[in-house]
């Protein structure tokens, strides 16, 4: 039996003669720590001999059975598989199986060969597997979008020592939850910060240190965290019921007040989430119309299902309905004349965008681009669907269709909606929504859209909902929020200019700001613009890199933009600021960042 020490080696040098030490870790990359690894294993620690039926447990538990082995990456160097199994003793040992890229775990469970293990405590796994896909020659897998290599050594190393308390909770999630992550955009390396409170402009990861909030709950605060009559509302509503499993008076009162408030929502049906609404849209759509195609524009978001996510992730790879997907049009996004164009050929049920600009309001919209789709949309039978997602009660009380006096025939709510909880709303022209319930008819042609939900409208979301658009109704928190916004991007650009970094911030007239790292050298304009979405995508390890800065200067946002509250006053402003100043500070001197002499 080889010593532990050279099987260790033999593993190493494996990896080594591949380009790299690197091992697998499910499906995720890390870097491989040899000399602790041999400090470990040099103890006298014997190796486990894994007999037939332990490696059938081993394998079990580590998802490389017979049933998963042919999606097994092979050309990796090898996988570290978690695993439990039972000593002699019968006594339940948690350990980690090294198996090689060959699926040699495998063949010894067909072949009755006997395989070897060492077993490890969970520090002792920490302490091998020390590094995350964020370092050179990981995986950058789909639950890390924009996840870059390390540019900056010592900001990382600041970033893992302040929220260390998170590590430990990111190692365990990859053994319960998929990808690590429950959103693609929390994926975050080295390891993500975990939060256990938060109040006001303000959260508190689980060591207790406080971070500035510019997510807001992805946009769905207006009034901050906490909201206190939110908070009473539903404290109130829990001691009355949760879930009915029947129709209840808030759900009517919530209904109306969106009606009263949103010119287009006549007639209104709850979700449970903005991409449920959007989905739901576009089905009423073709049920109304009896036409087949959707036309939406680059850059706008909509959702995860498949006709909001098409042409933006190949469709086999992502598990998209190729048959759902040749039926969406990808339009330009800042010209409508294509959009408009394609409109002739009669067969188009809706066009849907985001009225507020593509991105979260990152690009251009006008209204007289809106007013352009709503003419063509009229003349050609089409229905024009705002998603306001995102820009319901934030761009006005109203949404932009408040604003502009563009109404569209369908408009789809969620975020603020629902006061912070989970909530969506699709509302429309009253004969557009009759395809709903029990339908209508068009000559001899039925339209009557299905649509069921277990928590659409569900008692809490409708106490939260209702008691949050009361407040919000006189549209003071949206101003209150867009100067708060007006003044974070003054002085984000102030820092910028002070400390020579090719960072700038806008907020195309609302209170969600954006960034755009490298605009001036790449000769694009300092606002909206098509460009915009190529400098998100171009550059992922720079937007990182300043987000990972900004968290160890105590601000946390997206990494592309961020969202604003009324509770944002100019005290916490002026402090964000300050922390966008010191992080300006820390990699002015990366390349890509410093502005051109």
């Amino acid at each position: 039996m080889a010593s532990p020490e050279t099987a260790i080696a033999t593993e190493c040098r494996r990896c080594r003669n591949r380009g790299r030490e690197v091992y697998l870790y499910l499906d995720r990359a890390y870097e491989f720590d040899v000399d602790r690894a041999r400090e470990i294993v040099a103890d006298g620690r014997e190796p486990v001999e894994l007999e037939d039926e332990c490696v059938r447990q081993s394998v079990a538990h580590s998802d490389i059975d017979d049933e998963h082995v042919d999606h097994v990456d092979t050309s990796r160097p090898g996988i570290i598989a978690h695993l439990f199994y039972r000593t002699i003793d019968g006594e339940e040992v948690q350990a980690h199986l090294l198996i090689d890229g060959n699926h040699r775990a495998a063949r010894c469970l067909k072949e009755h060969r006997p395989y070897y293990a060492y077993l490890l405590s969970e520090d002792e796994s920490r302490s091998i597997i020390i590094r995350s896909p964020d370092r050179p020659g990981g995986i950058r897998g789909p639950n890390d979008p924009i996840e870059p290599p390390d540019m900056h050594a010592e900001t990382t190393q600041a970033y893992e020592q302040k929220f260390a308390s998170s590590k430990p909770l990111s190692y365990r999630s990859q053994w319960a939850i998929a990808g690590s992550a429950t959103h693609d955009r929390r994926g975050f390396g080295p390891f993500g910060v975990y939060v256990a409170r938060a109040e006001g402009p303000r959260k508190w990861d689980i060591s207790g240190q406080p971070l500035i909030d510019l997510w807001m709950g992805h946009g769905a605060l207006i009034m901050g965290h906490g909201f206190p009559p939110v908070v009473d509302a539903v404290r109130q509503q829990i001691e009355l019921g949760t879930h009915f499993g029947a129709s209840h008076e808030l759900e009517v009162e919530w209904a109306e007040l969106i009606r009263d408030l949103v010119p287009s929502a006549r007639r209104v049906r709850f979700t449970s989430s903005g991409t449920e609404a959007t989905l739901l849209a576009l089905r009423v759509a073709r049920a109304y119309t009896g036409r087949p195609v959707v036309i939406k524009f680059d850059g706008h978001f909509h959702g995860w299902h498949d006709e909001a996510m098409s042409h933006f992730y190949p469709t086999r790879e992502a598990g998209f309905n190729a048959g759902a997907i040749a039926q969406v049009h990808l339009a330009h996004p800042t010209d409508p004349e294509p959009a408009i164009e394609r409109l002739k050929a009669g067969d188009v049920a809706a066009v849907i965008l985001e009225p507020g600009g593509g991105s979260s309001g990152g690009l251009p919209w006008s209204r007289e681009f809106l007013k352009a789709l709503r003419n063509a949309t009229n003349k050609h039978g089409s229905l024009l669907i705002f998603d306001e997602v995102v820009s319901g009660f934030r761009h006005g009380v109203g949404g932009v269709q408040s604003v502009t006096g563009v109404t569209p025939d369908l408009t789809t709510l969620a975020k603020i909606v629902a006061g912070g909880l989970p909530g969506g709303v699709l509302g429309g022209r009253v004969d557009v929504m009759a395809v709903l319930g029990d339908g209508t008819r068009f000559g001899k042609r039925t339209a009557r859209v299905p649509h069921t939900g277990t928590f659409n409208a569900n008692p809490l979301s409708a106490a939260a909902g209702i008691t949050l658009l009361k407040h919000v109704e006189d549209g003071e928190p949206q101003e209150t929020a867009r100067l708060a916004a007006e003044r974070l991007v003054a002085g984000i650009n102030r820092e910028a200019g002070r400390h020579g970094v090719d960072v700038h911030a806008y907020t195309n007239g609302t209170s969600i700001y954006h960034l755009l790292i490298g605009a001036r050298r790449a000769g694009v304009p300092l606002g909206p613009s098509h460009a915009v979405a190529h400098l998100h995508r171009d550059r992922p390890a720079h937007y990182a890199l300043l987000r990972r800065a900004l968290l160890v200067e105590g601000v946390d946002t997206h990494p592309v933009h961020g969202w604003i509250s009324a509770t944002h006053d100019d005290a916490t402003i002026d402090e964000a600021v300050d922390a966008f100043g010191r992080a300006f500070a820390r990699i002015h001197d990366v390349e890509g960042f410093a502005l051109a002499a």
